[in-house]
Order: structure tokens, then C-alpha cells, then sequence
């Protein structure tokens, strides 16, 4: 699945991530691949999470397995209708 495209989408997008060492999907506004692995990045709820590294092919990323999202995120997600997807590195 391809990112959209920030210049024709007509919503904000939030991707939910699991931060390192973390066992909760947050969302953020940063787009996957912008920042390096390890950089630190707001969420919508305002914690700052760290982002997490690529997983090398052909190993699966550990958090996929992880569906529970941070309510206030989710609140506001819905409340702001942004476009959501889900991230895995």
C-alpha cells in the first residue's frame, strides 16, 4: 500500500505507529520515512514516541501483531476526521 499523496489528499492523515519499545499504536501526523529510526515524534495526543527502526526483509515487523490504539488519539482522529492507516516498519 502506497502513502498518499500530502498535496492532493483532501484530510489530514494519521498514521498509527508503535514507538519503541512500546506495546500501543499512537497516531502522528509525521509520514513514514521522513524521520530515521530512533528520532523522537509527536502524536496527536501529545506524547512524543520514538520512531522505530526498519525491519529488515524478509523478517516481518514485530508490531503488527499490535492493535490496541491510545484512546486519546483515536478521540481525536475521529473528532478532526483524519484519514487513518496503519503503519508498520
Amino acid at each position: 500500500m502506497g502513502l498518499p499523496h500530502p498535496y492532493r489528499c483532501t484530510s489530514p492523515v494519521a498514521y498509527w505507529i508503535v514507538g519503541l519499545s512500546l506495546h500501543l499504536r499512537h497516531a502522528t501526523e509525521s509520514r513514514p520515512g521522513a524521520l530515521p529510526g530512533g528520532e523522537w515524534t509527536p502524536t496527536l495526543c501529545g506524547t512524543w514516541i520514538r520512531v522505530p527502526f526498519d525491519t529488515p526483509a524478509p523478517r516481518r515487523p514485530r508490531s503488527e501483531s499490535i492493535a490496541i490504539r491510545c484512546t486519546p488519539c483515536s478521540e481525536i482522529v475521529a473528532a478532526q476526521a483524519y484519514l487513518s492507516i496503519t503503519w508498520d516498519f
